[in-house]
């Protein structure tokens, strides 16, 4: 199998070989079949992670098997279930220790036509106990640029929302609480219901 190779930064956004040759930080990405099937992570040009893509038909053991024979001074290796949903693409990331367990760790992410995550929910078993986080994310619609994240209660329901500029504030942590969002920004729950709850699909 022949894989293609190209570069990202540490955010996982397209970066050329000649950007990566002189970033401290950077992913290398096997491609084939113009399909993502394993980022190499280096930091400081030593090798700290692999994700591997798993897909549907993989035998986990085998590809563990694998990834362990390869690559045999890590400890851990990030796995990444991919589900496409209309335009939206699902991703779960676990992560897969070299014994073959899994760590009580997971996040979920679902993103939008343009790749960007709209929706993150942390998922963690601490002292056989669940804990959970939802993060959404929403984007200034002209520059693709983060401009507001909403915060959830285990519940589901909106807890705070942040931003950077006015009147989000240092004083309170760049947040407003879901009983102000109204005054600050009228009708915009209203017309982007997304943000209401913690559902995971628009």
């Amino acid at each position: 199998m022949t894989a293609d190779i190209t570069f990202e930064n540490e955010f996982e956004k397209a970066i050329t070989s000649d950007e990566a040759a002189i970033n401290l930080h950077f992913h290398k990405v096997f491609t084939v079949n113009a399909e993502v099937f394993r980022k190499e992570e280096y930091k400081n040009n030593i090798l700290i992670s692999v994700i591997h893509y798993l897909k549907a038909d993989d035998n986990e053991q085998l590809i563990l098997s694998e990834l362990v024979n390869h690559y045999p001074d890590l400890d851990w290796f990030e796995i990444r279930i991919i589900e496409q949903i209309g335009v939206y693409r699902k991703e779960i990331q676990r992560f897969l220790l070299s014994t073959g367990a899994y760590e009580d760790f997971q996040i979920t992410l679902l993103r939008n036509e343009d790749g960007l995550p709209i929706f993150e929910r942390e998922d963690e078993i601490v002292d056989e106990r669940s804990h959970s986080g939802t993060r959404k994310y929403y984007y200034d619609p002209l520059s693709k640029q983060e401009k507001f994240e909403f915060i959830y209660k285990p519940d589901g329901h909106l807890s705070s929302m942040r931003g950077s500029e006015p009147p989000f504030v240092a004083e309170n942590d760049y947040s407003i609480k879901y009983c102000e969002i109204e005054f600050f920004f009228p009708g915009f729950l209203s017309e982007n219901p997304y943000y209401q709850n913690a559902d995971l699909l628009p």
